[in-house]
């Protein structure tokens, strides 16, 4: 028995035309904006069609017609590659995804319906995905690919209200074998009456078909197959066999590509900041809804600015944390273009994200959100001070084990609360590349971590005074409370500033009050100072 399925094709009429105007908050606003191909309109914008313009008239007759059209030629690479890109956002519907001609994706849906609870959902979500992304969308169902993509690009979609009604209601079957009865039924009389062009565009074939006098794919199915073969030969022979599906479509499907890229022409040169702004948030946006099909987070957003005659320029944007928050990418993306010196004009912008990470965020009760109110997390102001002043621009500390104060902390970049899903004796959390996890401290050992240090050390030991008896400041004697706590200073470590003498360390308070961390040097008992306590 064959394998059941049904496909859905959607058929993207304006791909390169829309794909450009998506730039414009206005879709272009209220100019006549128009492809060409070989010297003829291919697609238009609805301005233009009411100017009286229409798709194969040649480019010299628009013209005159329409004097402030704005065309461009059409390029079939960068349709292809939107196309490509379209392929794999589709795949949030089925695995089983392929490109076909310049401007349709064609979905295998069948192993889909139960999931999303019957063929029309997929369908209605699907057109409302790719309207949402500024695109207009033919779509239709059908049971095989080629049916379903004849449906769709001559505007003859099955009316999904008319196949919820006729689904078989034998309670025996499937909702998937119900879909595939169903669609089946309403598809076969359409698909009679559909002209041999949508098979047969032009060609040998289609000259011949229109000097037999056959107009409808319906009589071509009454013609005996060897008669078929010898009037048509065997390649038309075999696309009509996959058209009916009386012979297997094996199309290969896409490979999901694990990386999120946008390249967004521009209608006109951006040449001032605000310009960049709307591209930039639909940009965003389209990042955050990819990561959220996919339950994927990014930190690391790669924007790329071109222009035709003053080359590229790169900007990358990092996050404290891996986010999916269109509002947060936006936000930081535009701080990283405030204060960065662009190119004098931009007519190309692309976002480019490859570091990817599961979206595992720790647990919430139901009321947390209530408790934080409106207060932001120390994540987000870190993510805009990295935006507003660099990936440098904050830095956190780690102890290490050596008792010399100015190597007893390191800086690295900021940590996190632990995650909650880690154990006792372990740190969670974020740890930025190239950065070890960090061992919880002991709780033996390492007795001269808890003997008190101040939170202001000197870069460079301070002297007091010449007196070894006793140590003073500002030329006053201070009061030793604590200490002496003996350091001995580095005879192992063999670097170019060589071992020092061990030093004596006190707490000692000036009499104005202020507490001070000095210390003797055991060979020459001069006293220094090293910090003051807060």
């Amino acid at each position: 028995m064959a394998r059941e399925t049904l496909w859905l094709c959607l058929h993207l009429p304006r791909l390169g035309l829309e794909h450009w105007l998506k730039s414009d908050p206005e879709g272009g606003g209220a100019l006549p904006r128009a492809l060409s191909e070989e010297g003829r309109l291919c697609q238009l914008n609805t301005h233009a069609q009411a100017r009286g313009l229409k798709p194969q008239m040649a480019l010299s007759t628009a013209l005159s017609i329409c004097q402030d059209l704005d065309v461009r030629p059409r390029a079939l690479r960068e349709e292809q590659q939107t196309l490509r890109l379209l392929g794999d956002w589709a795949t949030v519907f089925t695995p089983d995804v392929s490109l076909s001609n310049y401007s349709s994706l064609v979905l295998q849906i069948s192993d889909s319906i139960k999931l999303f609870g019957g063929a029309d959902r997929i369908q209605a979500a699907a057109v409302a995905g790719l309207q949402a992304q500024g695109y207009s969308v033919s779509a239709s169902l059908g049971p095989t690919p080629l049916s379903a993509q004849a449906l769709a690009e001559a505007g003859q979609a099955l009316s999904l209200e008319a196949l919820r009604q006729a689904l078989p209601e034998d309670p025996a079957l499937s909702p998937k074998a119900r879909w595939c009865q169903g669609v089946a039924t309403q598809a076969a009389p359409l698909l009679e009456r559909l002209p041999t062009a949508s098979l047969f565009p032009k060609g040998v074939t289609a000259k011949l078909l229109e000097d037999l006098g056959l107009h409808h794919l319906g009589a071509l199915r009454a013609l005996p197959r060897a008669a078929l073969q010898a009037r048509l030969g065997p390649e038309a022979r075999d696309r009509l066999e996959l058209f009916w599906g009386t012979k297997p479509d094996l199309r290969p499907a896409l490979k999901p590509r694990r990386a999120f890229y946008r390249d967004q022409p521009f209608l006109e040169d951006a040449v001032h900041r605000g310009g960049l702004r709307f591209p930039l948030r639909r940009l965003c946006g389209e990042l955050a809804q990819w990561l959220r099909d996919r339950q994927l987070r990014t930190d690391r957003l790669s924007w790329r600015l071109q222009h035709r005659d003053h080359g590229s320029q790169y900007l990358r944007v990092v996050l404290a944390e891996p986010q999916g928050s269109a509002e947060a990418f936006y936000e930081l993306s535009w701080l990283q273009l405030s204060r960065a010196e662009l190119l004098p004009a931009v007519d190309r912008l692309t976002l480019r994200v490859t570091a990817l990470s599961p979206c595992e965020g720790p647990g919430e009760d139901l009321f947390q959100r209530a408790k934080r109110g409106t207060q932001e997390s120390p994540q987000t102001l870190l993510s805009r001070l990295f935006a507003r002043l660099g990936e440098d621009s904050c830095s956190g500390l780690r102890t290490q084990d050596d008792p010399r104060p100015e190597r007893s902390t390191t800086t690295l970049r900021p940590r996190f609360a632990p995650s909650p899903r880690g154990t006792k004796g372990q740190t969670g959390g974020r740890v930025g590349p190239g950065e070890e996890a960090l061992e919880a401290p002991p709780s033996e050992g390492a007795g001269w971590r808890r003997s008190p240090r101040p939170l202001w050390l000197l870069p460079r030991p301070q002297r007091l005074s010449n007196a070894r008896a006793e140590p003073r400041y500002r030329g006053e004697a201070l009061q030793l409370h604590q200490g002496p706590e003996r350091l001995c200073y580095g005879w192992w470590d063999h670097t170019a500033e060589g071992p020092g003498s061990p030093r004596d360390y006190w707490v000692a308070q000036a009499p104005q009050g202020a507490w001070l961390w000095i210390f003797q040097d055991s060979a020459s008992e001069a006293w220094y100072l090293h910090g003051l306590f807060a």
